[in-house]
C-alpha cells in the first residue's frame, strides 16, 4: 500500500473511531453514566455560570440542542438555571456540586490521554503531533465551511 493510502485509511479508522466514542457514555463514579455531549457542555461553563447564547457559541451547537441539553442535565441535577442579573430576558447555567464532580473526573479522562501520549512519545513528537493535530483541525474546518456554503 503507497503512504498516502495508509495515512488516509489510518486516518479514516481514527475518525469512525472518534465518532464512536462522542456515542459512548463513561461511568463516573457516585454519578453514573455521562456522554461526551454532557461532558462538553459542562466543560464550557468551566465554572462559570454562562448563557445559552454563549453557550451555543462556545460549543458550536444549535439554540434548540444548548437547550435540550441544558433541559437534561437539569432534570439529573448536574446544573441550575437563574435569571441573568443583566438581562431579565436570559438566565445563567451553572454547576452544581454534582456538576462539578463531572467536571472533574472528566479532567481526569483528559490527563490519562495526555499522560498515555507523553509516555508513548517524545517531547519532540508530542509537537509534532499538536501541529499535525492543529494542521488537521484546521482542514476539517475549512472543508466543513466550504461545504455548508453550497
Amino acid at each position: 500500500m503507497k503512504p498516502i493510502q495508509t495515512r488516509t485509511l489510518a486516518l479514516g479508522q481514527m475518525i469512525h473511531q472518534l465518532c464512536l466514542l462522542e456515542k459512548q457514555p463513561f461511568d463516573v463514579p457516585e454519578i453514573g453514566l455521562v456522554t461526551p455531549s454532557e461532558f462538553h457542555l459542562i466543560d464550557a461553563l468551566n465554572n462559570q455560570p454562562k448563557t445559552g447564547k454563549e453557550l451555543c457559541q462556545n460549543l458550536q451547537i444549535t439554540k434548540g440542542a444548548v437547550s435540550q441539553l441544558t433541559e437534561r442535565l437539569i432534570s439529573k441535577g448536574w446544573l441550575i438555571q437563574t435569571p441573568s442579573p443583566t438581562d431579565k430576558r436570559s438566565v445563567l447555567y451553572s454547576l452544581t456540586e454534582s456538576g462539578k464532580k463531572i467536571a472533574v473526573a472528566h479532567f481526569a479522562i483528559a490527563q490519562q490521554f495526555h499522560q498515555h501520549l507523553t509516555t508513548q512519545f517524545s517531547s519532540a513528537d508530542m509537537q509534532t503531533i499538536d501541529a499535525g493535530f492543529k494542521t488537521l483541525a484546521d482542514y476539517l474546518k475549512t472543508l466543513l465551511e466550504e461545504n455548508s456554503n453550497d
